[in-house]
């Protein structure tokens, strides 16, 4: 069921408990979301766990996504030396889209439903090898649209965006970013009819609690030229482009830096919160959502 490491980490925190619940409240300076949100996001989310409204897959998948949500919740209020800082606000980040994707949809019925979050999607590169990609967030409308969620601060930290050199093996430091949006661009201009709607990758645009660190805007992505960065095919998978698009990895490359910024942008976490106060959730918290720049 649970991995070993939030088992672990859910232990620390029942031990650490007296503690815990008063640095939850006060969140750290650099907190990306305030915790008193996050916490009227999770009675949210179990609400309609719970009434069977959220994740519309098989029995076994809306199990696995019951799990990566509660797995999210230790992520997110586990001390940064546990996880990391990464991890910790990208998990954050992660709990607010799976809110707002879900509430969208139960106000807007031609909006798609959550299907599922930290979902194993097969990428094939060629006839031997393959990815077993893990899909933030699954939703479904008529078919399936893949959503990517990054937290970064600024300025952008360019050693995260390496090339990954080392197609189709295991990604080094700093090259999982590329490996993830090239087999993702890959696999959607491999289909038949490639749809724009199927994939979409948002960075979190915020400013901290203490005001001292920012998450990027458009501009700053275009700055550090992240389509030619992420767009780039990898020598060794040349020859499976062109099998796999039917496209000489130029012109997939080329594609791609087109369609870049139609796929790409940025997600502000203000505007969500104030999109939930529309539909009234988290009622009464007007005064934190409207202290977030």
């Amino acid at each position: 069921m649970f991995k070993r490491v939030f088992i672990i980490a859910a232990v620390k925190l029942v031990k650490g408990a007296k503690n815990s619940f008063k640095e939850m409240f006060k969140g750290s300076g650099d907190q990306r979301v305030r915790a008193p949100l996050l916490l009227g996001l999770i009675v949210y989310l179990e609400k309609e766990l719970s009434e069977g409204r959220l994740f519309v897959s098989s029995p076994d998948e809306n199990r696995g996504s019951a799990i990566a949500l509660r797995e999210l919740y230790i992520r997110m209020f586990s001390p940064i030396k546990f996880f990391g800082r990464q991890q910790k606000y990208g998990a954050q980040f992660h709990l607010v889209m799976v809110a707002y994707k879900h509430l969208i949809s139960q106000v807007d019925s031609s909006q798609p439903k959550v299907k599922a979050i930290e979902a194993s999607r097969k990428i094939a590169f060629n006839s031997v090898t393959s990815y077993s990609r893990e899909v933030d967030i699954v939703l479904t409308n008529e078919g399936e649209e893949w959503l990517e969620l990054k937290s970064l601060q600024m300025p952008l930290n360019k050693s995260l965006l390496k090339e990954w050199t080392g197609y189709p093996s295991k990604p080094k430091r700093g090259q999982h970013i590329h490996k993830e949006f090239f087999s993702d661009f890959l696999e959607l201009e491999s289909e038949d009819e490639p749809s724009l709607q199927k994939l979409s990758w948002r960075f979190q645009q915020f400013v901290s609690q203490d005001k001292k660190y920012k998450g990027p805007k458009t501009t700053d992505l275009k700055k550090i030229k992240l389509d030619e960065r992420l767009c780039k095919v990898p020598a060794a998978a040349k020859s499976d482009v062109k099998k796999k698009t039917d496209n000489e990895h130029v012109a997939h490359t080329k594609t791609c830096e087109s369609l870049f910024y139609s796929m790409v942008g940025v997600q502000n976490t203000k505007a969500i919160m104030k999109d939930f106060l529309d539909n009234n959730l988290l009622e009464g918290m007007e005064d934190l959502i409207n202290a977030v720049e």
